[in-house]
Parts: C-alpha cells; structure tokens; sequence
C-alpha cells in the first residue's frame, strides 16, 4: 500500500485520523498498533514474519544488553549480537535480491532495521533505558508514516502522543495539510 494509493487516500487514512483522536490513550494505541501492523503486511505479506521475528529479536537484545548494564555484565556482547543479525539479515536480502533470488528489496525493511540497530546502540551509549513494554516498542518499529520513507527514528523521545502534546483536531488538521502538500 503506497501513500498515493486511493485505498489509503480514502480508506486507511480516514480510519487512521479518526482513531488516533480517541480520548482512552491505551485504547488508541492498541488501534494504532494493529494499524501499523497491518500496513506492514500489506507492504508485503511474505516478509512480515521476518519483521516480527527481527522484532521480537531486537526486543530481547535491547532487555538483554540493559541487564548486563545494570549487572555490570557485558553489553557489549549483546549489543555487537543484537546489531551483527541486524546487519546480516539486511546483508543476506540484500544479496539475494542481487542473485535475483528475490525480485527486489522489501519495501522499508532498510529502515525497519535500521531503527533497530539505533536502539541497540541507544541502550548500549545509556542515552535510553531498554523499553520494558513489548507493545510500545512494537507501536515504535512498526509505526506506519515512516515505515516506507522513514526517516530512522529514535526510540527517545517516541510516543504515539506525547505526554506534553495531546494530539487536537487543529494538530492534526496541520498534519494533514502538510501531508497533502508532501503528496502535491
């Protein structure tokens, strides 16, 4: 699904705005969640059990590298695993689509991965604490308006709503002018 596409034009975008106005935070980030998992695999079907597999992966090097923190461990280890299959899944795509095993790259994989090796690197440089809900840091790798074009995020400073912003219709309206005009 591309962001040109009539069914996200007038579909999955509608739903989006409309449900990300919802008043109960959780609920409205249990909804944005299973839409941006839900674009992901509409991106690619086949390759969404990777990201899930990577995501799941990535969750537990980052919990994995801050106990080794905490307990004077090495995280560096579980820092250089956690990046190294990163790199190396990335590599192995990357290689297949050049002996046309694959027809061409997943559509924002780069940047799924990507975004995962920063977290690592984030946790192990202490700049963040490991995200100790398994949702929210899924809400955070497969938030859809920058799974296609990114840009790489950080997990600093990430919520769906911040806690100093709360998202009005006018920001929103902001937003979706500013989107309308990237798409012009």
């Amino acid at each position: 699904m591309q962001f040109h596409s009539p069914f996200f034009l007038f579909v999955f975008l509608p739903i989006f705005l409309i449900l990300s106005l919802l008043p109960w935070k959780k609920i409205r980030n249990g909804c944005l969640l299973a839409l941006g998992m839900l674009f992901a695999f509409w991106l690619q079907p086949e390759v969404f059990p990777l990201e899930i597999m990577v995501l799941v992966f990535t969750y537990g090097m980052g919990r994995g590298i801050s106990n080794a923190i905490e307990k004077n461990g090495k995280p560096k280890v579980w820092m250089w695993v956690g990046v190294g299959v990163n790199l190396a899944i990335l590599a192995a795509l990357k290689i297949a689509v050049m002996l046309d095993v694959w027809d061409s790259m997943p559509v924002g994989y780069s940047f799924f991965a990507f975004m995962a090796i920063a977290y690592l690197l984030d946790i192990h440089k202490r700049q963040i604490g490991a995200e100790k809900n398994f949702l929210s840091f899924t809400n955070f790798m497969f938030w859809f308006p920058k799974m296609i074009a990114g840009p790489i995020t950080r997990m600093k400073g990430f919520s769906v709503v911040t806690p100093e912003e709360e998202l009005t219709l006018q920001v929103k309206m902001r937003g979706l002018q500013r989107f309308i005009i990237g798409l012009a």
